[in-house]
């Protein structure tokens, strides 16, 4: 377990066994940047199994990660399969049967304050990721609007409804006391709720 952040494998295991489809990060280099410079972004991609779980290597940052040569046959839980390579817009590939339709969104962070907002490992993978899944979702009729931590209030009432919670995991020890703010900019998102744990 990354000593960072909160461990989501008990978390992963259980919603593999009961019969739901998890999406994981994988961080790679975008080839498609204007200036010619490899550019890093996240993509979210299905796991198959809970083998496929069991199965993953820690990354540079000590958190399991997918295999770069199983990337092409996983799901992108923006849409088709494998990575998206478009450092501005959305993956192109075809629709799954699954589409943009995830229950819930879970973030990890490195604090935490009273007011839900995050602060991560200063590379902006998530809020970039939740940018473009917002983009995505407004794209598409047919998609679940993501409430994205409070900036609900821009899309009509009726999408609320029907939202996709973002919910911060971190230790009690990432929270900070009340009155005590991360520092925030336009780009960072907000969470929705934070769910803390305890320290095994």
């Amino acid at each position: 377990m990354p000593s960072r952040e909160v461990s989501t494998y008990e978390i992963v295991l259980h919603a593999i066994d009961n019969g739901k489809i998890v999406f994981v990060p994988y961080i790679h280099q975008n080839r498609t940047d204007t200036s010619h410079k490899p550019i890093s972004m996240m993509d979210m991609l299905a796991l198959h199994s809970k083998e496929d779980l069991e199965s993953l290597k820690p990354d540079a940052w000590g958190i399991p990660t997918l295999d770069e040569s199983s990337v092409a046959s996983r799901e992108n839980a923006l849409s088709g399969h494998g990575i998206d390579n478009v450092v501005t817009g959305v993956n192109r590939a075809p629709a799954t049967s699954h589409g943009l339709g995830l229950d819930m969104m879970l973030v990890p962070g490195v604090a935490f304050d009273m007011e839900n907002r995050r602060l991560g490992h200063g590379k902006g993978f998530y809020d970039r990721y939740l940018q473009r899944y917002k983009d995505t979702v407004a794209s598409r009729s047919e998609a679940r609007m993501p409430r994205l931590g409070k900036n609900w209030v821009c899309f009509p009432r009726d999408d609320f409804a029907n939202a996709v919670p973002v919910v911060g995991l971190a230790l009690k020890e990432q929270m900070l006391p009340k009155g005590t703010a991360v520092p925030a900019g336009r780009d960072d998102w907000v969470m929705d709720q934070v769910i803390t744990g305890a320290r095994d």
